[in-house]
């Protein structure tokens, strides 16, 4: 099965970042999610995540230097997932179920697994290893 290309915007505001909870009828209900999704064909993965964040959210956004790919297989699929940092000046309020949250808020959710290497490797190198743990793992 060929992985499905995915892009995931770790979105900062200051010192808040942008998570949102996954609806009835996804993959994953319940848990937290950063915004993100599906790339179009020949769509780039910094390109897609400014869409999806727009799409998603309402907010415009941009790209920073800082991204991680993932590989990861979920019983609804096998995934490639970009995670590209970005920076929010919109002080618009994100469209539900998005939120800004604070850092110990961020670490306290449950992430489906694919994310929990990710945010580990993002808080060790963009924030400076602040905040006792990492986002749960789905169980």
């Amino acid at each position: 099965m060929a992985a499905v290309r995915v892009a995931v915007g770790i979105v900062r505001q200051g010192e808040r970042f942008l998570v949102g909870e996954r609806q009835p009828g996804q993959a994953l209900p319940g848990y937290a999610e950063f915004p993100g999704g599906k790339l179009h064909p020949d769509e780039s993965p910094k390109a897609g995540v400014l869409r999806e964040i727009a799409e998603e959210t309402g907010l415009a956004a941009e790209t920073g230097h800082w991204t991680m790919e993932v590989e990861h297989i979920y019983p609804h699929g096998h995934c490639l997932i970009t995670f590209v940092e970005c920076r929010c000046d919109d002080r618009r309020e994100p469209r539900p179920p998005f939120r800004w949250l604070t850092l110990s808020e961020v670490e306290a959710l449950r992430f489906p697994e694919g994310n929990a290497a990710m945010w580990e490797r993002y808080r060790r190198e963009r924030i400076g290893g602040q905040g006792n743990a990492s986002p749960r793992d789905a169980e």
